[in-house]
Formats: structure tokens, sequence, C-alpha cells
């Protein structure tokens, strides 16, 4: 066969054939659910900050018994337009934030703080926020030191090593 001359699609989409399709899944932990359900007995509210797509992200949360609809799920774009007050107000409800920069995450934990509430944060995908701006706020995101950091953390990224903040 011979490469079209031309990207345009009435040229190029002729005489296709279907190969397939491929799907790819990254289920959370098996031991991730239980460590949701431990720290809603203890009084924590799991919060899920994920660069995922709010689908995945919402479909993750629901399995874990985080949120249950894409009212709770806040993107990185609508983040971006929220004032400080608003932001505030919708804390109280949502609890997915999906597609967030590392810079949103820290003002998530801001946000979270000034509502006086205690947090930590986990996950692999966290290293970019090891130090914040003050001593309470310091996290060390590695498993292995997980456990020592989470005292004096105040923020809580649901999956990961949850389980590990939970068992606490």
């Amino acid at each position: 066969t011979e490469v079209p001359a031309t990207r345009d699609p009435e040229a190029v989409e002729n005489d296709l054939v279907f190969l397939g399709l491929v799907a790819l899944i990254d289920p959370p932990r098996p031991e991730t659910e239980a460590a949701v359900e431990e720290c809603r007995g203890a009084g924590i509210i799991p919060i899920m900050i994920t660069g995922d797509h709010p689908a995945t992200a919402l479909a993750i949360a629901g399995r874990l018994g985080i949120a249950a609809d894409s009212n709770d799920v806040i993107t990185g774009r609508e983040l971006k337009t929220m004032d400080d007050v608003e932001l505030q107000h919708r804390l109280g409800h949502v609890r997915v934030f999906a597609r967030v920069s590392p810079a949103q995450k820290i003002r998530l934990v801001e946000a979270l703080q000034r509502r006086c509430e205690f947090a930590a944060m986990t996950g692999g995908a966290s290293l970019g926020l090891v130090q914040f701006r003050s001593d309470t706020e310091r996290v060390a995101l590695q498993t292995k030191r997980l456990r020592q950091s989470v005292e004096g953390a105040n923020m809580l990224e649901a999956l990961g090593e949850l389980i590990e903040i939970a068992r606490r």
C-alpha cells in the first residue's frame, strides 16, 4: 500500500480493517477498600485528589465508597476558576478532585487547614509535594516514611498507602 498524499479523512479513511480494541485498568489495591472503611470508622473523611480523568476518578471513588456521583467531583479546570470562598463552601461536600496540578494540591491542603481540618497526603503521584510551607505540613511521601510523617500532616489523599493511616 501507498501512503496517501493528503491527510484528509475522505482520502485516508477507506478500505480500513478493524484489528481490535485494547483497554487498560489500574484498579485500587485490594486493601484500599478496607482502609477507606477503617478511616470512616475512625472519623476520617477520605478525599481523593488525582491527576486522573474525572470519569476514571469517579469510577474508582465510587468503587471505594468515597463518592457516588459527578456532583462529588471538581476538576482542576474548575478549581482554577474558583475563588477561596467558593472553594471553602464546596470542600464541605466534594470528595474527589480530578485532573489537578501539584500547585492545586497545595491550595487544597491550605483550604482544608483554613477549615481547621486535619489531613495527611499519601500516594506515589504526590512526590512533587515533598515539602510544604510549614513544619506541620511536611509529609514524606515514600512508603517507608509514611508512618512517621503522618503525625503533623494536614491532608488526606485517599488511596496509595491509606491503610497505614487508617491503622494508626
